[in-house]
């Protein structure tokens, strides 16, 4: 039975009604002034296998939702490529700021001319780039601008710890992120400047985890399974140091006692395996403001503010008592 105009005319209006009331309730005033649906920010979402920087991620979403700020996410692999093609389709899309944490510091020079020729400011978190890519070819005078955490302070107390913990000396795995990554030079930085002060340890094996569980957790097995001799790790994140718990424990051996984890990180998984004593030291990168500091950054940009180049938030050193072999 056809279905008559003036019927279908109702039923649109009845639906045009109801995005609109969506619409108005989505992006009602917040406290720092009027939002409208024309703030929109992009996230780019890079695969991961721990679940702090899931929840640096999801921080960053829950205070946008908070300041009626809408979100338009890509999600990428672990690749300089895939994450270019996310960044260059919300330049297409048009939205007000681009948040993303980049795989490695440098390469980024054609996307950035072509941010700054949008003129869309680019914001990285966690990782940055390095100060000539930001520069871009020519000096494109891109807008990028950094939230992130001390590495370099908090990866040299976390050393410091480590130094101080035994006067026996120790065997010492270091496992890096990925090689060409900001945070990753900045850790090595920090460690290699407090160790090279102390003459307790030897450097049995030091090899990049690229950030992954499941690659430290290969790596772990594989020295133990060839007989290295190790009492201590160093690990850069969250994901490669529950792969270690993982090794360790799949054989028979107790991580905070047999072999000791020093660590930085500090999502949820990682915190319990700390309050049941399988880390010795974290350097702990809390999260609960992260979200919000990036979204101040995006509200001033907005409000055609000058916000600094580069906000680092403070890690804490968090201790286990009896850390010495």
């Amino acid at each position: 039975m056809p279905v008559r105009k003036p019927l279908l005319l109702a039923i649109a209006a009845i639906v045009a009604g109801m995005l609109l009331v969506e619409s108005v309730i989505l992006f009602q005033p917040s406290g720092r002034g009027t939002a409208t649906p024309d703030v929109v920010i992009g996230l780019v979402l890079t695969d991961c296998e721990d679940d702090w920087k899931q929840q640096m991620y999801d921080s960053i979403q829950q205070a946008a939702r908070r300041s009626h700020i809408q979100v338009t996410t890509i999600q990428t692999a672990r690749t300089q490529a895939d994450q270019i093609d996310a960044i260059r389709t919300l330049l297409v899309y048009r939205t007000n700021a681009i948040i993303f944490s980049p795989v490695m510091e440098n390469g980024w020079e054609y996307i950035l001319s072509e941010a700054a020729e949008a003129e869309i400011p680019l914001i990285t978190i966690n990782e940055r780039l390095s100060q000539s890519a930001a520069g871009g070819p020519q000096d494109s005078a891109c807008q990028v601008y950094h939230v992130g955490f001390d590495y370099y302070a908090l990866s040299g107390q976390l050393a410091a710890t480590l130094c101080q913990s035994g006067s026996d000396g120790f065997q010492l795995v270091q496992l890096g992120g990925t090689v060409a990554s900001s945070a990753a030079h900045d850790i090595s930085d920090g460690f290699q400047d407090s160790l090279s002060q102390s003459s307790q340890y030897r450097l049995c094996f030091s090899v990049g985890g690229d950030y992954m569980r499941s690659r430290a957790y290969e790596l772990i097995r594989s020295l133990l399974r060839n007989e290295y001799e190790f009492d201590t790790v160093l690990s850069y994140n969250d994901g490669m140091t529950l792969g270690v718990i993982d090794a360790l424990e799949e054989n028979g051996l107790r991580p905070g006692s047999d072999v000791r984890i020093f660590s930085l990180g500090g999502g949820e998984s990682v915190m319990q395996a700390f309050s049941d004593g399988k880390i010795n030291a974290l350097g702990q990168c809390d999260l609960t403001d992260f979200g919000t500091t990036v979204i101040d950054l995006v509200w001033m940009l907005e409000q055609g503010g000058s916000p600094a180049e580069s906000t680092l938030l403070p890690g804490t050193l968090l201790v286990n008592g009896g850390i010495g072999p």
